[in-house]
């Protein structure tokens, strides 16, 4: 049923309501100037609300900026090695599908049709498919510090988002990648602030109610008119434009200042809903799920710009909190929220502490004001070796001030408790241990201090980021409507395959691994060697022994319990296993100097 102007004007009018309504809720006001201190304290900017004299130190302390760096750098490096192998695909893999990847023309630069596909084909060629060709469009866009932006959302604010979108490669980033032709569309994780995304605190979505009507996301922006009207009249037909619409915005927005503080007085403010909305009518509300609407509030009002249905059956957001310590709220918890008053007494003790020390090296003199010597010369100048005239040495008295010793105890209690509170150690900070400190007790203290984000990054590696896998997965398999030349550089492959939507194969379960405990890299490279060693000791054993054996799935038990992930790319247990076992399989390329980190 098509919509009529009156239609838009409700949705608009509910998208702001709406809006604005979350905006207004105790917990997301509270939070936003909590944010805000945040951010200042991260800046070492000073707080202008404070009142002190001019001669007043006015010195903000590294706490909150230090704890950020080390916890954002350990929760990238424990989410992803320097290798790609942070996480694994387990296809669904049958007859059909592996016939359909044989008569393909998949291999690039072959021209001779007899050597165009590739015979053997099992559970480790879908597999390596389906890992190759995520690889290959994350490194058309910088990924990982798409995550590193998310991951600092999270440490500050509690509340991390990102969103699936399609884009231009050669548009949205300042390198060019040189793997698709321009304008071609690939889909990539766009971080999103939660200062400017509204989250959905209906009961029924934060209380599992389980009704049908999915959570939405409402996203706060500012455009200019212009920018709107070239979009709107260069996009082709069915992109959800409404043209008319879009010629009536005036280019100046209901608030010519954003959140951040930057004037924008030629923009205009656009609201961004995902999710399912309701038109009202006289007949009965009209139910359109999955859609996409934008809305201008300019002037002239609040009008839909665009609505258009979502491409893909899930929402494109994926979000998540460091701590959820609420369960009537979408919004979570942080170190850096919790550390935010500890910042504020270690700054209030070490200002106080400079100024009683300044004070005391020039402490304030009283002096007889009828001593008419000292009164002629404005008072005593103290400073070494002044000499001045008195009639009455006993007039001159400095005047007693605070104790710099013991606001330095509280500020030692202070950074105590901050460093407790965060985990922010000396050795997460690359601090030096004592020199009697055994290397092995040095990666000890280190792992303490990992304790904590290493639990954020499990949570993270089984919920947002293997949610995010399944929705990049469908997303690569509605872009490549025809067949591209991919690259697959994973398990000891390293070509390049010629590959469509329609030989992806349909389903494939995801396990994200990145973290694998706190053991480092010096351990895991060791226990890799020696279990090499154990596998080519215990191959020719292997062969002899009858294929009901259990000897080969235990030894893949043993190198997962070591944190070695995928131990049949390894080439001599993968041979030990399918010759030990009677089943036959392609030996897979050489992966020697591959390490399993």
């Amino acid at each position: 049923m098509p919509l009529n102007s009156r239609d838009y004007d409700n949705i608009a009018t509910f998208v702001v309501d709406e809006q604005r309504r979350r905006a207004g809720v105790e917990r997301r006001k509270t939070l936003e100037k909590q944010w805000k201190e945040i951010d200042r304290q991260i800046a070492m900017e000073w707080d202008k609300e404070l009142k002190q004299p001019k001669w007043h130190p006015k010195i903000e302390l590294p706490l909150q900026a230090t704890a950020f760096e080390i916890d954002v750098a350990d929760a990238k490096r424990l989410l992803f090695p320097t290798t790609e192998d942070w996480w694994t695909p387990h296809v669904e893999f049958d007859d059909e599908w592996a016939e359909r990847f044989r008569e393909a023309d998949v291999i690039v630069g072959v021209s001779d049709p007899n050597f165009r596909n590739i015979e053997n084909v099992d559970q480790f060629t879908a597999d390596v498919v389906v890992k190759g060709v995520i690889d290959h469009f994350h490194r058309q866009h910088d990924f990982r510090a798409a995550w590193t932006l998310m991951l600092g959302e999270a440490f500050k604010y509690g509340t991390y988002n990102g969103r699936l979108v399609m884009v231009r490669a050669d548009k949205f980033q300042l390198d060019y990648r040189g793997v698709f032709a321009k304008g071609e569309l690939i889909p990539r994780l766009a971080p999103v602030s939660v200062k400017n995304l509204y989250l959905d605190d209906a009961a029924e979505f934060v209380l599992f109610e389980g009704l049908e009507i999915a959570p939405s996301f409402i996203r706060r922006f500012w455009m200019r008119a212009a920018s709107m009207r070239m979009a709107a009249a260069t996009a082709p037909e069915g992109s959800g434009w409404l043209k008319a619409q879009v010629k009536r915005l005036e280019g100046k927005g209901s608030s010519a200042t954003t959140p951040g503080g930057s004037e924008k007085k030629d923009h205009t403010e656009i609201l961004e809903f995902e999710g399912d909305l309701f038109v009202p009518r006289s007949q009965g509300d009209l139910f359109l799920p999955n859609r996409t609407v934008t809305v201008a509030v300019d002037s002239g009002g609040p009008r839909t710009i665009r609505i258009r249905e979502s491409p893909f059956d899930f929402r494109s957001y994926i979000s998540g909190n460091y701590q959820k310590d609420q369960i009537d709220s979408p919004y979570g918890n942080s170190p850096l929220l919790k550390g935010r008053p500890l910042q504020t007494l270690a700054v209030f003790a070490t200002n106080k502490m400079t100024a009683a020390a300044t004070i005391n090296v020039q402490p304030p003199v009283e002096y007889d004001d009828d001593d008419l010597a000292l009164r002629a010369d404005g008072g005593p100048e103290l400073e070494p070796g002044a000499m001045f005239p008195t009639s009455n040495p006993g007039s001159i008295r400095p005047i007693p001030v605070g104790d710099p010793d013991k606001l330095q105890s509280v500020l030692l209690i202070a950074l105590k408790m901050y460093e407790d509170l965060t985990g922010a150690t000396e050795p997460r900070k690359g601090g030096e241990l004592k020199s009697h400190t055994t290397a092995f007790a040095a990666d000890v203290a280190g792992s303490r201090g990992l304790l904590r984000p290493e639990e954020f990054v499990e949570n993270i590696e089984q919920g947002p980021m293997r949610n995010w896998l399944y929705m990049y997965y469908e997303a690569i398999k509605k872009t490549l409507k025809n067949s591209q030349s991919v690259f697959i550089n994973t398990r000891g492959m390293r070509t390049f395959l010629k590959l469509n939507g329609s030989i992806l194969p349909k389903n494939a379960h995801f396990d994200v691994h990145g973290s694998l405990g706190v053991i480092n890299r010096r351990e895991r490279r060791q226990n890799l060697l020696n279990l090499i060693t154990l596998t080519a000791n215990l191959a020719p054993l292997l062969r002899e022994l009858p294929p009901d054996n259990p000897i080969a799935e235990q030894l893949k038990l043993i190198f997962e319990e070591f944190g070695i992930q995928d131990a049949e790319r390894l080439t001599e247990f993968r041979n030990a296993v399918s010759q030990g076992t009677g089943q036959a399989g392609p030996t897979p390329p050489d992966t020697t100097g591959a390490e399993a980190a």
